[in-house]
């Protein structure tokens, strides 16, 4: 598509396990480690990509606390605390849970979260995502974050008809 690796500026990322394998918290950090080699390989290829989690980060935001808390004596020579890592990265807002997304720009910002609605699957809704969303206690900037402002930031220097 005529698309330079300096061009790429945002990857969706979605892992997915049948489920647990590790006790708590082994299992997630395992999932850390297999997130961390993911976004090692897509910042050595791509140098100004941003990485956005699907599923708002499939409750990440709750466990944040506890991996810093347990995390540093699991893992030795780990760079910074989670949650300053989960900073870094941005977030869909497939959850049409306010509750949810609160909690999600309570533990990274609304700059971090761009508007998701899984839409064509089954259960995708671009109506739930809107209402979700307007449904928050968020301050009108931080709505404008969500609905358009993160996206428009993260995606600023993608070439015209790029997708077209």
């Amino acid at each position: 598509a005529g698309v330079t690796p300096a061009q790429v500026q945002a990857a969706w990322v979605k892992q997915a396990d049948a489920g647990p394998t590790l006790p708590f918290p082994d299992d997630a950090l395992k999932l850390k480690g297999e997130l961390a080699t993911i976004t090692q390989i897509l910042k050595s290829r791509f140098p100004n990509i941003k990485i956005v989690v699907a599923h708002y980060g499939g409750g990440l935001a709750m466990m944040l606390d506890r991996l810093d808390h347990e995390a540093p004596p699991r893992v030795p020579g780990l760079a910074e605390p989670p949650s300053v890592t989960a900073r870094r990265l941005y977030y869909d807002t497939v959850t049409f849970s306010a509750l949810n997304l609160r909690l999600l720009r309570d533990a990274v910002g609304a700059d971090h979260m761009v508007m998701g609605s899984d839409y064509p699957h089954l259960l995708g809704s671009i109506d739930k995502a809107v209402s979700s969303i307007a449904e928050t206690d968020f301050s009108d900037d931080e709505k404008g974050d969500v609905f358009s402002g993160t996206a428009l930031r993260i995606l600023a220097n993608v070439p015209a008809g790029v997708g077209r």
